[in-house]
């Protein structure tokens, strides 16, 4: 080869080493700058706890965002057992990711700590009392908490119990605030006076405290230095991180077209209070991925063809007056669907008022090979599907809202003019040339889960004049572990072969994932809207001692919400105020079916249907006849 080639492949060569040298460089520095993940320094067992941990915090670009180490928390034989059980396109590194592309924690997130040693439950406060405090740094101000002895952790569904404190916030924690979580010497070992070496447990917890600046602070709320024995501190996540994909998608839909068709009318020859049922399909627009979960990127939805239920009620003045019906709109419970609204149409129907009602997401007619029925998605690996359920829901009534206001607003079957009691209709078909339903008067009515789905629709939904509950509040995480269920059906969830411990933290991180749709994060809607929406009236009656939505999932959506407690108080409300009215037509209110309900049996289950008894339909029909009448 001529030496004239010759030099330019050498050059060619050089060059590509020291480029090659130059990126291992830089990567290398890369490396050196990025901060090590380490565990918290007040860690017993397990890397997991405390969680949530500021340490796995990290600043990037100016950008606060959690690096949740999952290779540390998880034991690598978990990790081998949790892999195969998770959804298809769900991976340990996607759970990573999702932390990561935060700017802070879950406002749902229960706060937990470890011990060595078995704790003593009956000594603990239920608000935590001086054992456990909660502070937010940003405002210096102690939080209402409810604090508990981890049952799960004990239970026999693990090889080895686990001692864990589960810490919850009697509301949420809020947007972009940070907080530090203190537990005293005042939580007590189970069985002797004094955990074993506290001295040095004392020392390194006000090493950390220390560290993190807040011995000051300690001061200030009288927490004796050498009653500390662990804390943690963190950040919340921003208010756009947690409602943004919400809010766009539901403006989306409302401002889409939601044609109709299949029409059919049903005449009630025999009925009292109801003239006539309407079914049919509306176009709706779905968001969810081929395994259920959400694409959050989407700005337009892709079109998705849904049942749809129109309770009609008699009105023998119609003919005569002309007139239009209210119309509410049903979000019905877990075990039912659509053709379940008339726990409320036949009340409604009495008051002259429409229903209209869909099924959820995985219910009822919406159940097939792609999307399987709810009962069914209670396993670790169809834990997607029940994420896209959660945020679909509000999104698909929202849907239902612009229908109403558009074609579903165009239906006129009344007074009858046909000899037949059931017909296909066209949507241009006229009984006397004036709509059915009125426009103008639309509200929302939910039970069970139609009520914590509902609250997020309800937060933001434009020219609604009201909405009544039952038995419902916030926080999905909360309200599946806490319920009466948890062990027998909703435990399923968590994977199978993983620690005691580790189930409990998987749980946890949960809420972070469910943030997108769970009403929590927008119950605050309901007193301070966002532009172009305004308060309304909103009621919800629920059962001392319901067993299957806790009545604490109740109290953080009164706290949130700022929701006054109505008529007599049947269990205790932290933070709640109590009136002996409605507060500009909301409130909540208790009822009562099983006077002896609280034992945590099948009481507390039947206590969930206590929005059934008398008491309670007399406080709806008043409040409707108020407030939306």
């Amino acid at each position: 080869m001529k030496k004239s080639l010759l030099l330019p492949l050498y050059t060619m060569i050089i060059y590509c080493l020291l480029l090659v040298w130059s990126f291992e460089a830089l990567s290398s520095t890369e490396r050196q700058d990025m901060p090590e993940i380490e565990c918290h320094p007040l860690k017993t067992d397990s890397c997991f706890f405390p969680f949530p941990n500021q340490a796995w915090l990290l600043e990037e670009d100016g950008v606060m965002s959690p690096q949740v180490p999952m290779d540390l928390i998880l034991s690598e034989e978990t990790r081998a057992i949790m892999e195969p059980q998770l959804p298809e396109n769900l991976k340990i590194a996607d759970i990573e990711a999702i932390f990561a592309a935060s700017d802070g924690y879950s406002p749902a997130t229960p706060v937990l700590f470890e011990f060595e040693q078995a704790l003593d439950a009956e000594a603990l406060p239920y608000n935590g009392g001086n054992a456990v405090i909660a502070i937010n740094l940003d405002t210096g101000e102690r939080q209402l908490l409810s604090v508990k002895v981890s049952e799960y952790a004990l239970s026999d569904r693990f090889e080895s119990p686990a001692h864990m404190l589960e810490i919850y916030h009697n509301g949420r924690w809020e947007f972009s605030n940070r907080y530090v979580v203190i537990v005293t010497s005042n939580l007590l070992p189970l069985g002797v006076d004094r955990f074993d070496n506290y001295d040095e447990i004392n020392r390194k917890a006000l090493a950390y405290a220390n560290d993190i600046g807040v011995l000051d602070l300690l001061k200030e709320h009288n927490i004796e230095e050498d009653s500390l024995l662990t804390l943690t501190h963190f950040t919340i996540r921003s208010e756009e991180q947690v409602t943004g994909s919400m809010k766009s998608k539901m403006k989306s839909v409302y401002q889409a077209k939601h044609p109709l068709r299949d029409l059919t009318v049903k005449y009630k020859n025999f009925d009292p209070f109801v003239a006539a049922i309407v079914t049919g399909q509306l176009l709706t627009y779905s968001f969810r991925t081929a395994d259920g979960g959400i694409d959050h990127d989407r700005t337009n939805g892709h079109p998705l063809w849904i049942d749809f239920r129109l309770t009609l009620p008699r009105d023998l003045n119609r003919p005569i007056f002309k007139k239009r019906s209210p119309v509410a709109i049903y979000g019905h419970g877990l075990m039912g669907d659509k053709e379940s609204d008339f726990i409320v149409a036949i009340t409604n129907a009495v008051h002259g008022i429409a229903t209209v009602s869909i099924d959820h997401p995985n219910h009822g007619s919406r159940i097939g090979e792609a999307r399987p029925a709810v009962t069914d998605l209670l396993s670790t690996e169809h834990f997607l599907q029940l994420v896209g359920m959660t945020f679909q829901s509000p999104v698909d009534t929202m849907s239902l809202l612009s229908a109403v206001k558009s074609s579903i607003a165009k239906i006129d079957v009344l007074p009858r003019r046909s000899w037949r009691s059931e017909k296909r209709i066209r949507l241009r078909y006229r009984a006397d040339g004036f709509p059915d339903i009125d426009v103008n008067n639309i509200s929302y009515q939910g039970t069970s889960l139609g009520g914590v789905l509902g609250t997020t629709f309800v937060a933001l939904a434009p020219e609604l004049k009201g909405a009544f509950l039952h038995v419902s509040g916030v926080g999905v995480i909360r309200a599946l572990s806490d319920s009466v269920l948890w062990d027998s059906a909703f435990s399923n969830l968590m994977p199978e072969g993983v620690s005691a411990a580790e189930a409990l933290g998987l749980r946890s991180m949960v809420t972070h994932i469910l943030d997108h749709g769970d009403a929590i994060g927008f119950a605050h809607y309901l007193h301070t809207p966002p532009e172009g929406i305004h308060t309304k009236p909103f009621a919800v009656v629920v059962g001392a001692s319901d067993g299957v939505v806790p009545n604490e999932t109740t109290i953080a959506l009164a706290n949130i919400a700022e929701l006054p407690v109505v008529g007599i108080p049947l269990f205790d409300m932290p933070g709640v105020e109590h009136r002996w009215d409605y507060q500009k037509g909301s409130g909540i209110r208790h009822v009562q079916w099983t006077p002896w309900g609280g034992n945590g049996g099948i009481d507390d289950i039947i206590e969930h249907g206590s929005f059934l008894t008398p008491k309670a339909q007399f406080i709806q029909a008043a409040w409707i006849q108020r407030y939306i009448k």
